[in-house]
């Protein structure tokens, strides 16, 4: 999930209208992408660094964007279920990170210590 916000982020930045946008649409299109690029980092290094509270702050993260494009919709005069969907699937993933058990990292040399 974090390499493809990077990967979309990116092509998005270079061509604000390869996805979802028009041309009149360019700057909106730049603003997601810098979105997406941020959300792929934090993904991307949570896995990588397999840290529960960054973890729980990336979908924290991907949780507020949602509820912006959400407020947005609504704004707008517009429904989202995708939106909607996203949240909760965002909360539900919060609560299980929550509850399982997460093995330390383990840094530098020796005999790794098991998870307790």
């Amino acid at each position: 999930m974090g390499i493809m916000g990077l990967v979309v982020g990116l092509a998005a930045l270079f061509d604000p209208t390869l996805f979802f946008f028009t041309e009149a649409d360019e700057a909106l299109g730049q603003r997601w992408a810098g979105r997406m690029i941020g959300l792929g980092i934090v993904t991307t290094g949570a896995v990588a660094l397999r840290s529960r509270p960054i973890y729980i702050l990336a979908l924290l993260a991907g949780i507020a964007r949602e509820v912006g494009d959400l407020v947005g919709a609504i704004t707008d005069g517009e429904t989202t279920v995708l939106a909607i969907a996203t949240i909760l699937i965002g909360c539900a993933a919060l609560v299980a990170i929550h509850r399982s058990p997460l093995p330390e990292p383990h840094v530098g040399g020796g005999t790794p210590t098991p998870a307790r």
